[in-house]
């Protein structure tokens, strides 16, 4: 499951990189590696979004470690996973 993440993501990746390379930038007047008028207040509260949406991720593999049956992770998975999206909205 592990490396059909990473390759998934890795093809995703690729793939993106490839349309960006192929597309006609010929109407783009300025293109910029860093947005101007960045500020470093930004760039830390876009971290931060980054950093949030995936900290509960961690929850599901404590879970699984102290469950006495990790056979029983789907029935946790449906009971934890609305509760987190329940946390994430509010």
């Amino acid at each position: 499951l592990c490396l059909f993440s990473t390759l998934l993501i890795s093809g995703v990746v690729v793939a993106a990189l490839v349309h960006i390379a192929l597309e006609d930038l010929s109407s783009c007047a300025d293109v910029h590696a860093i947005a101007p008028g960045l500020t470093s207040l930004t760039l830390l509260g876009q971290m931060t979004n980054v950093v949030y949406s995936f900290s509960g991720q961690w929850m599901y593999f404590e879970l699984m470690d102290i469950m006495a049956e990790p056979d029983h992770f789907p029935r946790t998975f449906t009971i934890v996973g609305p509760f987190l999206v329940g946390t994430y909205l509010v």
